[in-house]
């Protein structure tokens, strides 16, 4: 995996956000637990870019990786409830999936400085962003600016420019394993299991997917993308195997 952010400092982020005197990722990480596989490898395609991403965002690397590492387990929680709510939420991302495969063999999915500056890219994850988070959309990008003081577009941008990435590495172990719809719903539900497994603060993060108030979605993803940040669990995504 390539170098994280020289700059990601966990402490910093803790004051900065505001949830000084949580445990410490030694307390709050299960030692020698499994992250979830999905969660891990789109960290490592992003890893080298961050100080690129941040420049695009406006922002600081630390401030970046801390809500990219906040918006990726959001993606697959909203794919995981997409790909189950029905056949055709199922279908509709497999064949998402299938779509733009000459596009991967260029690295197109992998340049995420460049999907950020690109308007036919971020039209392009538009329309998936809207169907996995549904009528969370809105609060779930409000939070994420609150969390790491972001503007709600850059926000937003960052969500559509993740989301080709998130898709090129799902449509890999799609690949791998020879995975059908259903194959990938189920993947979906284990790697969002395990994500929520790994640590109180991730389980609390994708708990917002089982509210349906605009104003507690807000909330719960300011308050507890801030805590993952501040728990270390962004910073050991970053770490070089």
């Amino acid at each position: 995996m390539a170098d994280g952010p020289k700059r990601f400092q966990t402490e910093h982020n803790v004051q900065r956000h505001g949830v000084a005197g949580r445990p410490t990722a030694r307390d709050n990480v299960k030692s020698g637990g499994q992250m979830s596989e999905l969660y891990r490898s789109i960290m490592g395609e992003v890893a080298g870019q961050v100080g690129d991403i941040a420049k695009e965002l406006g922002t600081d690397e630390e401030t970046a990786a801390g809500a990219i590492g906040t918006a990726v387990p959001l993606m697959i929680g909203g794919l995981s409830r997409l790909a189950s709510s029905s056949d055709e939420g199922a279908l509709a991302l497999f064949d998402a999936l299938e779509e733009e495969e000459e596009e991967e063999e260029k690295g197109f999915f992998g340049n995420m400085a460049s999907l950020l500056t690109s308007p036919l890219a971020l039209a392009a994850g538009g329309m998936l962003v809207n169907r996995m988070f549904g009528g969370r959309k809105g609060p779930i990008e409000a939070g994420l600016s609150a969390a790491f003081g972001l503007g709600r577009k850059e926000s937003g941008n960052l969500f559509l420019a993740l989301t080709p990435v998130v898709l090129g590495t799902l449509r890999r172990h799609k690949r791998e394993k020879k995975l059908d719809s259903a194959g990938v719903a189920d993947l979906l539900r284990r790697e969002e299991r395990q994500i929520r497994e790994e640590s109180k603060e991730l389980d609390g993060l994708l708990g917002v997917f089982d509210r349906d108030d605009d104003g507690g979605v807000l909330d719960d993803v300011a308050k507890m993308g801030a805590a993952v940040v501040g728990a270390g669990i962004v910073a050991r995504m970053f770490k070089r195997d």
